[in-house]
């Protein structure tokens, strides 16, 4: 079979889908990733074919101003200008894809939750779709707050009151969005839908998640699967380059190491890198800092970090870290709790408040607004995990949850299935 995927054009999304994409072709079947020309650069594997559309309006190195839009939202007036830029995405995708999945003869579409495109276009065609939550998942549930809201888990009537506000705020917001989907739904002849939560599929849909690390759920359709973090089969291979494991014998000195990352997209914050390794080396912590090339070498110097790198092959440091500075990207949270380490959020966009709200909840982890990240602040956050094994106790016992929920092979197995017989693959145990 041939799987057409929709994405978001971010490179933590594209590289989650890649890692499923993989395990498809692994088992002979093609996919392909459609979206604009600059999303190309993202794809790591030429096994992952890539069909480009909007070359005309959206050529080479337009992409460029969407990602720092989406790097540093700012106020409402930046968060307006994000949600301008995912009205652009849907458009040119719902209007172009269709012709491109006949032409290379799509059978299904794997859609990732945050581009409703990919819905609306398998809706048109006929074809059978999958739904994946790359990141924190759009089902809602009154006593769930939204994945962009900061909220701990509050199911008193309180705690409900003050989600039901936080929605309205978020449907003002993203109303533009929500229209753009209206249009192209009522254009395409579909079933009507405005939110991301409306247009999911009926017959599958796939979290990078593990339950339990989720605020408790009581209405979660029974076709929704928690399958843990997509990653390419030979990720834990990398190994180590040699610099950083001289570094590691050489320089960490029996000092625990905190190792800061904050994504490929906020990656250049200098003044928050720059915050953290101050308050390591106070906390008695070796740090290494990588900004995901996001600044400049001379940024870079300027950080003051035991080390710093553009990249560092993730899984392999984490691995060795006693502590994990992180945006809260689901990708990095779910790699830290595969090693049992205790995390630090600083969570800056999207749905990193709710990722951070789940860090506490499940106490592996703190975290500080980075609005309000002093040095002695996360000095204080980073002598606590430090001191207290108990935090990575409660990391660990997430490690066995990852390992045993499958993956992107789960992933694909789940998606073969929905696609073959065309209706509810649904979760052990649940009954439609």
């Amino acid at each position: 079979m041939h799987f057409a995927f929709f994405a978001p054009s971010f490179p933590s999304h594209v590289a989650a889908l890649e890692a499923i994409a993989m395990v498809l072709v692994a088992r002979g079947h093609r996919a392909t990733l459609v979206h604009r020309p600059d999303v190309a650069a993202f794809i790591r594997d030429p096994r992952f074919a890539f069909e480009p559309v909007g070359a005309d309006t959206h050529p080479p190195g337009s992409l460029a101003p969407v990602l720092a839009r989406a790097a540093r939202p700012g106020g409402p007036l930046g968060i307006r200008r994000v949600v301008a830029d995912m009205v652009e995405a849907t458009d040119l995708l719902a209007a172009q894809a269709p012709d491109v999945l006949r032409r290379i003869g799509a059978d299904a579409v794997v859609a990732d939750q945050m581009e409703p495109a990919g819905p609306l276009v398998a809706a048109y065609l006929g074809l059978p779709f999958v739904s994946v939550a790359c990141a924190l998942p759009v089902e809602r549930e009154p006593a769930v707050p939204l994945p962009v809201l900061p909220f701990d888990y509050d199911p008193s009537p309180r705690g409900l009151s003050r989600n039901r506000i936080g929605e309205r705020i978020n449907t003002l917001l993203m109303r533009p969005h929500e229209a753009e989907v209206a249009r192209w739904a009522d254009r395409l002849g579909v079933p009507p839908r405005r939110a991301l939560h409306e247009g999911l599929s009926p017959l599958a849909g796939i979290v990078q998640l593990v339950r339990r690390f989720d605020f408790p759920r009581t209405a979660l359709p029974a076709h929704v699967h928690h399958v843990g973090p997509f990653r390419a089969t030979e990720g834990d291979a990398v190994p180590l380059p040699a610099d950083l494991q001289r570094f590691l014998v050489d320089e960490v000195d029996g000092r625990p190491l905190v190792f800061c990352s904050l994504g490929t997209l906020q990656g250049g914050r200098l003044g928050l890198f720059q915050t953290v390794a101050k308050a390591a080396r106070r906390a008695g912590a070796a740090t290494l800092v990588a900004h995901c090339g996001l600044l400049s070498a001379a940024e870079a110097a300027r950080i003051g970090a035991d080390r710093v790198v553009a990249f560092a092959p993730q899984r392999a440091v984490i691995a060795r870290a006693a502590v994990v500075v992180t945006h809260a990207g689901l990708n990095t949270v779910m790699d830290a709790l595969s090693f049992g380490v205790p995390l630090l959020a600083l969570p800056i966009a999207f749905d990193q408040p709710g990722m951070a709200a789940r860090i506490r909840h499940a106490r592996v982890g703190l975290s500080v607004d980075p609005r309000r990240a002093t040095v002695r602040r996360i000095e204080a956050a980073l002598r606590t995990l430090l001191a207290d094994p108990g935090w990575r106790g409660r990391a660990a016992s997430f490690a066995a949850d990852i390992a045993a929920a499958g993956g992107a092979e789960r992933a694909a197995d789940i998606i073969l299935a929905a696609v073959r017989g065309r209706a509810p693959v649904l979760v052990e145990g649940t009954r439609p």
